[in-house]
């Protein structure tokens, strides 16, 4: 069998992504994606040239922002459990780790903008990768100094050694001209977690789930001339990129406004990663030239995308959101509302007289809502109810309005979130039972997406470890709040978190805190445990500090505490903060990085290597 060429990789490549999209564009998927952003910002209503009133009551909405929250309000706890004996101690490592990336390098707010379009698209992805970046500082003088000086002996010493070449050895001008003043540093060298459109990423459409797609390709919108810079592209396939976007990417809904955007000084680039030969390149949307040849893929774990699934299809590889379902009522119970408003509007008092009889600003005084005027009649040999009467109306039938209140609890029953839910006091007729049953089939829905939601904060956790434990070079310190909110340092190299992990997400730590249940949580367990603490089985102390810190969210429970008893406490607390640690209370050393972790120089291949891209619609 021949071997394919480069040139027809990428013509193979190019011709997948055509069939993704029309296939795409035929199924109305990226129209009904865009149909969703547009619900739930409001911006449903057709234009009309009338000047009746209209009334947009967007249930999508407030369904969206009440599942959303419920889910990902707060930081994961996530722990690392070793699947062998031996890594116990780096399982450790891990978890301190693991959760320090996700405090201080915004991995909250892309992992809570992938839990939105979830909720709204029916599914969201993102991508793990390692962000490497440089810059040039200036070299402290005493320490170029030095340089000089141990560089002069050098030559001194030569000279010495062989006085032959003493002639040909550079002088002390040229020794200190040769010494530069800057040098090169990392000023980021860390994973990266970034939510990715839905509109961006494209997968083969014989799909069903991420586990059986052959190939998955990101698109990414660059500035021309930062494009025509990047120097880890090809030189000839940088100099041939042009600007302007498809047919397919003008029905984005970032690129219809054209203010926004000028077709012209953008390029799309292509991110590809072949999952079944496991080969990755970059190429342009209209070049005809790799800017990234293909090769193997630049990180262990394959492609570096994550899918969150909400409702499956069974052999659908997109699933379904939650605004999807209620689209049509959505619509209904807005033409609803405004049909009832444009009634209230025409039946208006209207009234008819006899001309003549009545001046015009008499007329005018009989729509005014001013108590008491007078109007006098000219004509006194004219029936009084005969000057003016009001005109009859035809009542609407009162039922028709109750046709709102049924849009509303068909959006209750197909959403699955209650009045309850939404911040709205529950029907009187329900009976204690019966709304208990209610709120547990209601929570059974959120406990299924928030399972959801924890299984992919645990893949993600996976390969942001698997990339740590492939790219980390040198020395690093974590930074961790010991006993009294003391500071603690740790060191850390890629040796002490080698290994084979599990990653688990403690059930229910995303979800919103509810201080009433949790003390009352406390106090209950403080009943429970009331006759174990009076036959002396249990230990005190420690049990106060429990319930006041997490039952009443008190951080510094031992102020409450007797001197004796605190320093119990603080022993207890070293103890368990020992469990395989070393380093402890080691100050960090000059040369610190940001963020609290001290950065090395990463080696030549991994500069070379990461050609992924992070935050791509501010890359410069």
């Amino acid at each position: 069998m021949a071997r394919t060429t480069q040139r027809e990789q990428l013509a193979e490549w190019q011709e997948e992504l055509v069939r993704a999209k029309r296939w795409r564009r035929d199924q109305g998927l990226d129209d009904l994606w865009r149909r969703m952003v547009s619900l739930y910002a409001g911006d449903f209503l057709p234009p009309t040239l009338t000047n009746e009133d209209r009334i947009k009551v967007n249930f999508a909405f407030s369904t969206a922002n009440v599942i959303f929250p419920s889910i990902s309000l707060n930081h994961p706890k996530i722990g690392v459990v070793a699947t062998r004996p031996e890594n116990e101690e780096r399982a450790v490592y891990n978890e301190q780790i693991l959760n320090y990336y996700w405090d201080h390098y915004d991995f909250q707010d892309q992992f809570r903008e992938t839990v939105k379009d979830m909720v709204i698209y029916g599914f969201g992805f993102a991508k793990v990768g390692w962000l490497y970046a440089e810059d040039d500082e200036e070299i402290p003088e005493d320490e170029r100094e030095a340089e000089i000086m141990a560089l002069e002996s050098q030559v001194q010493q030569a000279a010495t050694q062989n006085p032959a070449v003493a002639a040909e050895l550079p002088t002390p001008e040229e020794i200190r001209a040769n010494v530069p003043s800057t040098r090169t540093v990392p000023i980021e060298d860390r994973p990266f977690l970034e939510r990715v459109s839905p509109f961006d990423l494209y997968v083969n459409p014989e799909a069903t789930s991420m586990a059986d797609i052959r190939w998955v390709a990101q698109r990414i919108v660059r500035r021309k001339i930062d494009v025509e810079e990047d120097e880890r592209y090809q030189a000839n396939a940088r100099r041939e990129v042009s600007g302007g976007f498809t047919e397919v990417e003008q029905m984005d809904p970032r690129f219809i406004e054209e203010d926004r955007y000028k077709a012209s000084e953008w390029v799309i680039v292509w991110e590809f990663y072949d999952v079944a030969n496991r080969q990755m390149g970059v190429f342009s949307e209209t070049g005809s030239k790799w800017m990234v040849k293909p090769r193997s893929m630049p990180y262990s774990y394959g492609h570096p995308y994550e899918m969150v699934r909400n409702y499956d299809v069974p052999e659908h590889f997109y699933p379904i959101g939650d605004l999807e379902m209620i689209e049509d009522l959505v619509h209904e119970i807005s033409r609803t509302r405004s049909e009832m408003m444009n009634y209230r509007a025409s039946y208006a008092r209207k009234y008819l007289y006899r001309d003549g009889a009545i001046d015009r600003q008499d007329v005018e005084k009989l729509t005014r809502k001013q108590d008491g005027l007078a109007i006098p009649v000219k004509d006194d040999n004219v029936n009084l109810a005969d000057v003016v009467a009001p005109v009859p109306n035809t009542p609407l039938d009162a039922s028709l309005f109750n046709w709102s209140e049924q849009i509303t609890n068909d959006v209750n029953e197909v959403s699955g979130v209650s009045e309850f839910a939404r911040g709205q006091s529950p029907p009187t007729r329900q009976t204690a039972t019966e709304a208990s049953l209610i709120q547990d089939a209601q929570n059974a829905r959120s406990k299924e997406k928030l399972s959801r939601v924890e299984r992919f904060i645990g893949s993600i956790a996976g390969k942001i470890m698997q990339i740590t434990q492939q790219y980390l070079t040198g020395e690093h310190f974590i930074r961790i709040v010991g006993p009294g909110n003391q500071r603690l340092y740790v060191p850390y190299s890629r040796e002490d978190i080698k290994g084979e992990f599990d990653f688990q997400v403690e059930a229910g730590s995303t979800e919103p805190s509810n201080e009433s249940t949790r003390r009352q949580n406390a106090i209950q367990m403080m009943s429970v445990l009331a006759p174990f603490l009076q036959i002396g089985i249990i230990d005190p102390v420690p049990l106060i500090v429990q319930v006041l810190q997490d039952g009443f969210g008190v951080r510094n429970a031992t102020k409450f505490l007797t001197p004796q008893a605190a320093q119990i406490v603080e022993a207890l607390q070293q103890q368990a903060l020992a469990g395989g640690q070393t380093g402890v209370g080691q100050q960090t050393p000059q040369g610190q990085g940001p963020r609290g972790v001290q950065q090395k120089q990463p080696t030549p291949e991994q500069r070379s290597d990461d050609v992924t891209h992070a935050n791509v619609r501010g890359d410069a």
